[in-house]
């Protein structure tokens, strides 16, 4: 017996999907391509499946600025999804299910912020008894995880819930009206061509006779229902379920699913990025500790006119500390760094018998940074900085601008220090995406994500930000 229905948010509550598609087809059109409607279909529901401004360069047969493009569409796709009404017979649908004893939730691979804020716009929010976005899970649709979180959200077994989409990726069960009993998981993909005729009236329809319908329900779809993937998500008590959904009160220490979107749209935005590693690990060391509460040009200045005074690193070791503090004069703080530049010489040479970090490159990654940040006074950035590039070594600095970003953005929770930062947000990307993802947050935080007045109403990064969500700009 349905006990609860568990919807999906865009496409299905409401058609936030056609604006896109209609303004990303418009960009297209203006650059001489036409955009297939398959292949942005590819999209839907999940993340990352169709790079569509890679997609339009190589049907434009040329190079395309990027963050134009896509600042360009935001604006137009806001423009459009601004006033767009709950699907016909959506509200009817929530308060006759409401009045049918249902439970309800909302399950999206969108963000929370633009998941809650649309309910509210509509009035619909208190009709729901749980919302799960993948601000709550590592993976999103058409993995099951929404749905299962969703589920235990409830109290309600997975094989008593229906679920109620619109995305071809996850669509199409028995039902053809893209409502499908969770048992059901994982579904078939459907014909895209229904979406468009879709209506919530005969939806419904099609929902109350599933209800009633026990008969469809196979041997193995029943084995699916109790297996034990289910059972440890759903059958436990329900402080256990509401610790391990809520990490901090507000959100996990890391969303995973987000911060590999936000690396490949980074990467859409400011390109590629190639690591050419080959710095002696020594040099990089001291360039980091000179470059802290500095720009990059001014400790380059400072680290060049270094080696000009000591050609060798040996030469410091013993060198008057005013020497040494006259030299890095345009770096700044000069009282501060020319006693730990040669105090963390000297450390180095009595724990390794000489001056050299080589021995670093045959050390695993963690326990390279281990040592590293067994030095006085060195800290997680600058170890990630030695190992990454000069290394090569999968090791992600978070720096000021890296921080600000990862937060505005919700990839680490509000509780999340600058410190932990570094190896959770290391450890949800793939080691080939940790330097671009790194260059590219700075090169994001240094033209758009301003620490004062950052620029959102431009930001291409604005549809996947929880900043943005809680203040968006007036359209």
């Amino acid at each position: 017996m349905i006990q609860a229905l568990i919807f999906d948010c865009d496409g299905t509550l409401v058609d936030t999907e056609s604006p896109d598609y209609d303004a990303l087809k418009e960009i297209y059109a203006e650059h001489g391509a036409e955009l297939p409607l398959d292949l942005w279909i590819a999209d839907l529901g999940t993340v990352g499946a169709f790079d569509r401004y890679g997609e339009l360069e190589r049907r434009a047969g040329r190079a395309l600025e990027r963050a134009k493009l896509l600042a360009d569409h935001e604006a137009r796709y806001r423009q459009r999804v601004v006033a767009q009404p709950l699907l016909p017979g959506v509200r009817e649908l929530l308060h006759d299910a409401r009045a049918a004893g249902l439970r309800l939730a909302v399950a999206s691979s969108a963000g929370r912020a633009w998941v809650e804020g649309w309910l509210a716009r509509h009035g619909i929010r208190e009709l729901f008894d749980c919302v799960r976005t993948r601000d709550d899970v590592h993976r999103v649709k058409p993995d099951p995880e929404l749905f299962l979180s969703a589920a235990a959200c409830l109290g309600v077994p997975p094989a008593a819930c229906l679920v109620i989409e619109d995305p071809p990726a996850c669509a199409a069960s028995p039902c053809p009206s893209r409502c499908w009993p969770m048992w059901s998981f994982p579904p078939p993909r459907c014909a895209w061509p229904r979406w468009r005729a879709w209506r919530w009236p005969s939806c419904w329809s099609e929902c109350c006779r599933m209800m009633n319908d026990k008969g469809r329900r196979t041997t193995d779809e029943r084995k699916l229902a109790s297996s034990d993937q289910l059972a440890s998500i759903v059958h436990r008590p329900s402080s256990t379920v509401r610790r391990q959904t809520a990490m901090t009160p507000d959100h996990p220490p890391v969303d995973v699913a987000k911060t590999r979107l936000v690396a490949r749209r980074l990467e859409e935005v400011y390109g590629p990025r190639t690591l050419r590693p080959g710095r002696d690990p020594l040099d990089e060391l001291v360039l980091t500790i000179l470059s802290q509460n500095t720009s990059d040009r001014n400790s380059g200045r400072a680290y060049h006119a270094l080696r000009a005074r000591f050609p060798t690193w040996e030469q410091l070791l013993d060198a008057p500390i005013a020497d040494i503090y006259d030299a890095i004069r345009p770096a700044g703080l000069g009282n501060i760094k020319a006693p730990r530049i040669q105090q963390t010489l000297r450390e180095i040479v009595a724990r390794r018998g000489k001056l050299s970090l080589d021995f670093l490159d045959d050390l695993p990654l963690d326990e390279a940074k281990r040592w590293l940040t067994s030095l006085d006074g060195i800290g997680p950035k600058t170890a990630a900085c030695v190992l990454l590039f000069a290394l090569g070594k999968p090791a992600l600095p978070v720096d000021t601008h890296v921080y600000r970003v990862a937060r505005r953005l919700g990839l680490i929770g509000p509780r999340v220090g600058a410190e932990q930062a570094h190896d959770l947000l290391e450890a949800a990307l793939p080691p080939e995406q940790i330097y671009a993802f790194h260059i590219n947050m700075i090169q994001h935080g240094r033209r758009v994500c301003h620490a004062q007045r950052p620029a959102c109403a431009t930001c291409p990064l604005a549809a996947y930000c929880d900043f943005y969500g809680q203040h968006p700009p007036k359209v």
